[in-house]
């Protein structure tokens, strides 16, 4: 018998395990993927309260912030938002890996 043939004759349960097998591995990289994506995002975030808050000077002998036009106003209204932002790509991120654990952590078959 030829693989064609042995791929007709295989009985639905190996077929189903088959495709089963096939559409888990998809499905696995897609969830890994989405909890990779938060991870990274979750890393922009961090870095970018890391920068709103360089308030390093320009100069040594200076006080004055390095960044130019340097607006308390917008500054304390987008270090709010970006912590805010944080606060909830984090809970995705924690959603995303509890899901990606229930869904794609092997058990053990009884």
């Amino acid at each position: 018998m030829n693989k064609f043939q042995t791929l007709m004759a295989d009985n639905s349960s190996a077929t189903l395990k088959r495709r089963a097998g096939s559409i888990a591995t998809k499905a696995d990289i897609a969830a890994q993927t989405v909890v990779n994506e938060l991870k990274n995002h979750v890393s922009s975030l961090e870095l970018k309260i890391d920068q709103l808050v360089d308030f390093a000077p320009d100069s040594t002998d200076s006080l004055t912030i390095g960044a130019k036009d340097w607006n308390p106003d917008q500054w304390a209204r987008e270090l709010q938002k970006t912590k805010w932002e944080l606060y909830l790509a984090k809970e995705q991120l924690k959603i995303a890996e509890e899901t990606y654990k229930e869904y794609f952590t092997n058990t053990e078959e009884k």
